[in-house]
């Protein structure tokens, strides 16, 4: 997908050639999990439940992603074999939205923005419509009454998603996660909007 490889009748107005690299692409459909190496183009993946052989195979497309480190958005929703509008059922995103943002921040230059953020396991993962560079995933922080927790911070898909591991044992009470507005992303451009949000650990979670 992302090699140069010159096509047909592609011409700007004045006859110039339009470059035939893509830059942006979507998949739902399942397949094409072997043209994905490193340096893929930003990709859009929705895993559709209502088509059981087509999200079997988008699950291996989104693995294959994330192995190459792709810069990948992807969801499983709730809908057949179709372009995806319904909200992810694991993080009750809007992926029609989510995709055209995504998009806009490729091709366009919009700013990133945060999708969600939430607890699995003791380690918080902040997934974000665009890629945040690691000297600025550096502000993201946990605290918990006041106090920041020091953790280990480690990317997924491209620097679209950052994980905080925390580097000390979690005992039971409220820890919140805040990504501020000042996070610069790829693009040059502050956030949308900052987010803050807070979890409950019920359990001593170790750091192990």
């Amino acid at each position: 997908i992302h090699a140069a490889t010159e096509q047909p009748w592609q011409t700007y107005d004045n006859g110039e050639k339009i470059p035939s690299h893509i830059q942006f692409a979507y998949a739902s459909c399942g397949g094409g999990a072997h043209s994905i190496t490193d340096g893929h183009c930003a990709t859009f993946v929705s895993c559709n439940l209502g088509c059981p052989s087509c999200y079997r195979s988008s699950v291996e497309f989104v693995n294959v992603c994330r192995s190459h480190d792709v810069p990948t958005l992807w969801f499983e929703v709730d809908q057949g074999h179709t372009l995806a509008s319904a909200d992810d059922v694991l993080h009750g995103v809007n992926t029609y939205t989510a995709y055209f943002d995504f998009a806009g921040y490729i091709l366009k230059g919009d700013r990133a923005k945060v999708l969600y953020a939430e607890m699995e396991k003791g380690s918080v993962h902040v997934k974000f419509v665009g890629i945040v560079p690691e000297t600025e995933a550096e502000k993201i922080t946990l605290t918990s009454d006041g106090a920041e927790i020091p953790t280990k911070k480690t990317s997924l898909y491209g620097n679209t998603e950052w994980i905080l591991t925390p580097t000390v044992d979690l005992t039971p009470g409220e820890y919140t996660v805040t990504v501020p507005y000042d996070i610069t992303d790829a693009n040059g451009v502050q956030l949308n909007a900052p987010l803050e949000k807070t979890f409950t650990v019920d359990e001593t979670l170790t750091a192990s």
